[in-house]
C-alpha cells in the first residue's frame, strides 16, 4: 500500500507541475480579465441582497403549514412574498449597474456614472408600452427583469462599463472654462459620454425591433441564455463543472474562474424557480435546483461525509485534533480547515472520493427527485438561503421532512465513500506519529546517557 502510495504521490506530482504550467496560468488571465473581474465581483456583491431577504424567506415559507395559514391571516405572507419577488425581479437591474460601476472603477474613473449609465442604458432598450393598439399602456412588462433578463443585463452592464471607460480615456469629455470649479466642472465632463452611450441605446433598440424577436432582451435570452442555461443546467454538465472544481482545488488551484462564469447559470435556475413558484406554476429547474443543493454539503469536494468519519472513527492526534479545527466550520460549507489541515490538497488518498462523492450526491439526489417525494420542496426558501447555512438545515427549510431525510442519507453514503480512504489516511498518520514519539524517546535517552 505504501508504495502504491508513493508512486501515486509521484504521479499527481507531475501531474501538478503540467497543470500549473499550462492551466493555472489560463486560470489567472482569466480572472485578471477586466470583464470577468467585474462579473465575478457582481455575482459577491450580490450576496447582502440574497442573505438580507433570507430572514424573511425563511419565515414567509417555514415548513409548517399553520404558522403559514396565520401569516396570510394577518396579511403579513403577501408582504413577505412581495419583498423575495421584487428582490428576483431586481436581480438583472443590480447586477447591470454593478458590473457597469466595477468595470468603470477599476479603469479609474467615476464607477457611479457609470452605473447610472447602464441603467438607464438598460431602460432604453426595453419596450416602454405593454400590450398594442387602443390597449397599450405605458410601463415595462415583467418578463425584462427576474431570471429571463439576467444575461442581458449582464451583456449591457459590460457593453456600458467598456463604451464608457474607452471614452473617458479618448479624452471625449466636456471641458469647462477654467474659472469654473472643478466640482462643478466634473460633473459636465461626461456628458459627451452620455450622448454615445443613450444614442447606441437607441440605435439597439431600433434595430432589434425591426428583428422577429422585437427587442434586444427577447433575442438575448432565445439565442444566447437559453442554449446556454440548457446545457449548463444539465446534470451531466453539472457533475462536469464541479469535477472540474474539485479536481482544480486539489491541485491548489482555485476554482473561482470557473464558478464565476458559471453563476449566471445558476442564478437563472434559481431565479426561474422562484419566479414559477411565485406564479403558482411548476418549478422548470427543480431536479437540477436539488442537485446544485447537494454539490457542496459541507464545502468543495462534499467533506462532510469525511468529517463524520473523523468523528466517531479517528485514532491518530493529527485527526482528533481535526474535530474541533475543521467540523464546526465543515457544517456551515467552509472546509478549508480540512483542505489545508489534514491536508487534503495534493493527498494522493482523497484524489479518488473528492472528485467522486460530489458526482455520486448529484445523481442520488437526481434519482429521488424523480420519484415525486420532494414535490413539498421551497424554491423560495432554497434561494434565499445564504451559502454557509448548514445544508441539512435548508433542506428541512425548503423541503420539510423528505428532503432532510434525503440529504442526511447522502451525508450518510459520502461517510461510507469516503470512509476506507480516510482508514487509509489515519492508521499512516498513526504509524507517523508512533515513530516520531519512537525517535523523540530514543533522543532524549541519548541526551541522558
Amino acid at each position: 500500500m505504501t508504495k502504491g502510495v508513493f508512486h501515486m504521490t509521484e504521479f499527481l506530482e507531475k501531474l501538478q507541475i503540467v497543470l500549473q504550467k499550462y492551466l493555472d496560468p489560463f486560470t489567472q488571465k482569466l480572472m485578471s480579465n477586466k470583464i470577468v473581474s467585474a462579473i465575478s465581483t457582481s455575482m459577491m456583491k450580490m450576496m447582502p441582497i440574497f442573505i438580507g431577504g433570507a430572514v424573511f424567506s425563511l419565515i414567509g415559507n417555514f415548513p409548517i403549514t399553520a404558522f403559514t395559514n396565520w401569516l396570510t391571516s394577518i396579511g403579513i405572507k403577501p408582504l413577505i412574498d412581495s419583498l423575495v419577488d421584487t428582490q428576483t425581479n431586481l436581480n438583472p437591474l443590480i447586477i447591470c449597474f454593478i458590473i457597469a460601476y466595477t468595470y468603470v472603477k477599476n479603469e479609474k474613473f467615476d464607477g457611479l456614472i457609470g452605473g447610472v449609465f447602464a441603467l438607464f442604458f438598460y431602460f432604453l432598450v426595453i419596450p416602454a408600452t405593454i400590450g398594442s393598439g387602443e390597449t397599450a399602456v405605458a410601463g415595462y412588462a415583467i418578463s425584462y427583469f427576474g431570471g429571463t433578463a439576467i444575461f442581458s443585463g449582464m451583456i449591457i452592464g459590460i457593453i456600458v462599463g467598456v463604451l464608457y471607460s474607452w471614452i473617458m480615456k479618448k479624452h471625449l469629455v466636456f471641458k469647462m472654462p477654467e474659472s469654473v470649479p472643478a466640482f462643478v466642472s466634473s460633473s459636465f465632463e461626461p456628458i459627451y459620454a452620455g450622448v454615445i452611450i443613450f444614442g447606441l441605446a437607441l440605435i439597439i433598440k431600433g434595430l432589434f425591433s425591426m428583428t422577429p424577436y422585437g427587442d434586444m432582451f427577447t433575442a438575448v435570452y432565445e439565442i444566447i441564455q437559453t442554449p446556454i442555461v440548457t446545457v449548463g443546467a444539465s446534470i451531466p454538465f453539472m457533475i462536469f463543472i464541479y469535477t472540474l472544481c474539485n479536481l482544480l482545488w486539489f491541485f491548489e488551484i482555485h476554482p473561482t474562474a470557473v464558478m464565476s462564469l458559471y453563476s449566471p447559470v445558476l442564478s437563472t435556475i434559481l431565479a426561474g424557480n422562484v419566479r414559477a413558484a411565485m406564479a403558482g406554476e411548476a418549478l422548470p429547474y427543480f431536479k437540477e435546483a436539488l442537485a446544485y443543493m447537494s454539490s457542496t454539503i459541507g464545502g468543495t469536494g462534499c467533506t462532510l461525509g469525511l468529517v463524520l468519519c473523523i468523528v466517531l472513527f479517528a485514532k491518530s492526534k493529527r485527526y482528533k485534533q481535526m474535530k474541533t479545527i475543521g467540523a464546526v466550520p465543515c457544517l456551515f460549507n467552509v472546509n478549508e480547515p480540512l483542505m489545508f489541515g489534514i491536508p487534503m490538497i495534493m493527498n494522493p488518498v482523497y484524489l479518488i472520493p473528492m472528485l467522486v462523492v460530489p458526482a455520486v450526491n448529484i445523481g442520488i439526489m437526481t434519482i429521488v427527485s424523480n420519484t415525486g417525494v420532494l414535490s413539498s420542496y421551497s424554491a423560495m426558501v432554497a434561494v434565499t438561503s445564504p451559502w454557509t447555512m448548514p445544508t441539512i438545515i435548508t433542506a428541512f427549510l425548503a423541503g420539510g421532512i423528505p428532503l432532510f431525510l434525503t440529504i442526511a442519507g447522502i451525508i450518510l453514503v459520502d461517510a461510507c465513500l469516503f470512509y476506507p480512504f480516510f482508514i487509509v489516511a489515519d492508521r499512516s498518520a498513526v504509524k507517523e506519529e508512533t515513530e516520531l514519539e519512537a525517535s523523540e524517546l530514543n533522543h532524549t535517552q541519548d541526551t541522558a546517557v
